[in-house]
């Protein structure tokens, strides 16, 4: 598995040197590319999503990635993937009539 950092978390070009796992979106694609065309791009199967943009960890976990997600304020890595609801549980919530 290969670790792709989002532009606002970027390593340094010695950090990706010594950590060949790691690759900075900047090079793979470009600079300033937009996030929805980073997962258009890249395998959810190949690569785990490194940010601090929570709208970004959250696309890309709503498409099958796994994030790790760094909050800034709490200085905290969070490990995140999406997860399958048990049926029972589905089926309590939809006869909620929640609108």
């Amino acid at each position: 598995m290969k670790y792709l950092f989002d532009e606002n978390c970027s390593p340094s070009d010695k950090f990706l040197e010594v950590h060949t796992v790691c690759e900075n979106v900047k090079y793979r694609l470009q600079e300033g590319v937009k996030d929805e065309a980073i997962l258009e791009h890249i395998s959810n199967e190949e690569f785990v999503i490194v940010t601090k943009d929570i709208r970004f960890a959250l696309d890309a976990i709503a498409k099958k990635f796994k994030v790790i997600y760094h909050h800034v304020d709490r200085n905290k890595d969070y490990f995140l993937q999406a997860g399958e609801f048990e049926s029972e549980l589905v089926s309590e919530f939809k006869s909620f009539e929640f609108k």
